[in-house]
């Protein structure tokens, strides 16, 4: 019989620096000694732990463990078998190897895996931690072990770190309602019953999962999500428990705001001002704020979330930072508060209110997980456990048909527990704000569904606010530089909101921002500024996953004209060069799409600029050139539109100008004399249409 790795754990504990030995060769009981062991009880111990390794992790495991841990001179073809058998193992060795183990099986479970070793591997761990309803005999637990496996199996292979965090939920929920099934006299039926819902969560993540995506994206949430509703087979709904008690402590912030007042300079006046005025989107107070005050109405806001959801007031607030977010370190013991520039400099209030609403949402469920929250004792374990497993998984890089998960970053909201519950409640936050007289209950309903993709709805709603709260302080700015700030804040949002395919209007509509944005007569520093926040929208929505072919050909399509006013503005070359390749790749994939004449000729205007700034050496901004003015000059030879002619020599004529200068010494004549040849076709061509 071998030793469990939990109780090889413990006693490694427990005899720490002492030498191990097994109480008798026959039993499975580790001992330590002051005095040396002999060379047969250390192969003996060897042999034991060994065991243990292999059974409980794989052998390759095993062997790798003892080597990385017991090869300190870092010889080649190490011995573990024969050091021990000469050295011997403490219970700190056994100790250290097993925690090796631990570290090898979770990097075999981040990579590709097979699906049978990972499902042994999650099993194994499954076996080892299990805490058992106490009314459950060996064979009833035989029949829940059973349908876990098969559930864990169907997609352990694809998402192996995911599948071992989910395994505890589904195996105590699935016990649970074994138990309940035996304390009711129906201990008969569990075998059939445990099959049954083998079947339908095998059922949930092959179908459901893909129906559970918010805003159509698909993940490892997503396969949680569907299993969710599955696994809540208790008499108490604990996601409703939890949400009772967090919408409570909205509830309470909301109407404390109004009492929590700051300081601050309001249209060159100073005075207090209370937070629930500061961030109503019905009063223009926020937009007239300065940077600094905006960060102390930010920071009296994070006090008072604090204070009112039982967390330590220890979070930093970090700005201008590159996303916002919340963020936990562990290891160094931080928690900040992450916002990006665009974020707290936008004049729309509710962006900074549901962005703070939302992250602050997220330290108050580190708090819960870390034990700091004054109110943890009354969070149900199973929340405990969903907020744990929804936090360590955040990054699903895997993709397989079962479940079509792909990078997280496709979409924000693609988590489970933790990230719709702070979309919960940003929502509900935002709607007390604004005088919704609904009851906490109420609340609880609308977002009670794990798998109706109600975040989404949400979301949908509190960005169509915001767009149409951005665009009015667009058309009410005062000056260029105010109408440039907003209307790209606006872009931003209709972007975002386009990104769906699900409404084109949308795209239309940020069309129609992006068109109204006119930089000319700003300072290089500004237009820098407002052109990178447009391009990464853009960029943004181009790479997006979830983007409909509309949204990305559109992306395309507007990019040049932010890239280039980037490129040709920005004080840093590198950023410049960057930028200019970036849009030269873009070009090339744009220029394969059918487009009318004019737009194709300006795209090729745009080419030429984007070469002079993109590093490349002459010969290949020579080779280029050439290419684009053969192009033009087919693209309209045969066409009886003069002006498609006078554009395509306007053009030519920039193309030939910059390969002029790039000819120094002659050395690209035939380039030149290539574009002078297709200059002269177009003039030809044009001729008769004078």
């Amino acid at each position: 019989m071998s030793i469990s790795r939990s109780q090889m754990q413990n006693f490694g504990n427990k005899i720490e620096d002492q030498s191990a030995r097994l109480s008798k060769l026959s039993n499975s009981k580790v001992v330590g000694q002051e005095t040396p062991t002999s060379s047969k009880q250390n192969t003996a111990i060897f042999n034991a732990l060994k065991t243990t390794l292999e059974s409980h992790y794989t052998p390759a495991i095993a062997r790798e463990a003892m080597n990385e841990i017991l090869n300190t001179s870092f010889e080649d073809n190490f011995d573990a078998a024969a050091h021990v058998r000469t050295s011997g193992l403490t219970g700190d060795d056994i100790v250290d190897i097993i925690s090796q183990a631990d570290t090898l099986r979770e990097q075999l479970l981040d990579g590709p895996v097979d699906r049978q070793t990972a499902t042994k591997l999650i099993m194994n761990k499954f076996d080892d931690e299990m805490e058992w309803p106490n009314n459950l005999n060996n064979t009833q637990k035989g029949y829940v072990r059973t349908a876990v496996e098969s559930v864990i199996n169907k997609f352990a292979g694809v998402h192996g770190t995911s599948a071992d965090k989910v395994v505890m939920l589904v195996g105590r929920a699935l016990a649970q309602k074994a138990s309940d099934m035996k304390t009711a006299g129906q201990g008969d039926q569990i075998s059939n019953s445990m099959r049954a819902m083998t079947i339908e969560l095998k059922t949930a993540i092959v179908n459901d999962s893909i129906d559970a995506a918010i805003n159509g994206d698909h993940s490892m949430g997503n396969v949680v999500r569907a299993l969710a509703p599955k696994l809540s087979m208790g008499k108490v709904d604990h996601a409703a428990v939890e949400r009772g008690m967090r919408f409570d402590m909205v509830k309470t912030m909301v109407d404390k705001m109004s009492d929590t007042k700051v300081q601050v300079t309001v249209k060159q006046v100073e005075k207090e001002v209370d937070l629930k005025e500061i961030f109503n989107p019905n009063t223009n107070v926020w937009k007239d704020l300065s940077m600094d005050d905006r960060e102390v109405a930010v920071k009296a806001f994070m006090k008072l979330h604090a204070e009112t959801h039982g967390y330590p007031n220890e979070v930093e607030l970090q700005l201008n930072q590159s996303s916002d977010s919340a963020e936990r370190s562990k290891l160094f013991g931080t928690n900040n508060m992450n916002l990006r520039a665009q974020t707290m400099e936008s004049n729309d209030p509710t962006l900074i209110f549901k962005t703070l609403a939302h992250e602050l949402t997220h330290s108050y469920q580190f708090s819960i997980l870390d034990g700091t929250n004054t109110n943890s004792d009354s969070i149900p374990q199973v929340v405990k456990d969903r907020l744990e497993f929804d936090l360590a998984t955040r990054t699903f890089t895997k993709s397989d048909h079962h479940v079509r998960d792909f990078e997280h970053n496709a979409n924000l909201y693609v988590r489970d527990f933790t990230e719709r519950g702070a979309v919960e409640s940003e929502w509900v936050a935002g709607q007390l704000l604004q005088g919704s007289n609904a009851s906490l209950t109420d609340f609880v309903k609308v977002t009670h569904n794990l798998q109706d993709g109600m975040a989404g709805h949400i979301r949908m709603q509190e960005w169509t606010q915001s767009l149409d709260i951005q665009s009015n302080l667009a058309t009410n700015s005062e000056t260029q530089l105010e109408e440039v700030h907003n209307l790209t804040d606006a872009a931003s949002t209709a972007l975002e909101i386009g990104s769906l395919g699900t409404n084109m209007s949308y795209l239309k509509e940020g069309e129609l921002l992006l068109n109204n944005i006119d930089y000319d007569g700003m300072n290089k520093q500004d237009i820098t500024k407002y052109s990178t926040t447009t391009v990464g929208d853009l960029t943004n929505l181009l790479g997006r996953l979830r983007s409909s072919d509309e949204a990305k050909l559109f992306a395309r399509q507007q990019l040049p004209r932010f890239q280039l006013a980037l490129a040709q503005n920005t004080n840093d070359p590198s950023l410049a060069k960057t930028t200019a390749n970036r849009a030269l790749s873009n070009m090339t994939e744009l220029l394969k799409t059918e487009m009318p004449v004019p737009k194709r000729l300006e795209y090729l205007s745009n080419t030429t600029a984007f070469l002079e700034l993109s590093g490349k050496s002459d010969g290949n901004k020579m080779k280029a050139l050439q290419e684009h003015a053969e192009s033009i000059a087919t693209l309209v030879d045969g066409t009886d539109n003069k002006f498609h002619h006078d554009k395509a020599l306007e053009v030519l004529g920039e193309m030939l100008d910059t390969a002029t200068k790039l000819n120094g010494g002659n050395k690209y004549d035939q380039n030149v004399l290539a574009i002078q040849t297709a200059i002269e076709t177009v003039t030809k061509s044009r001729q008769p249409l004078l």
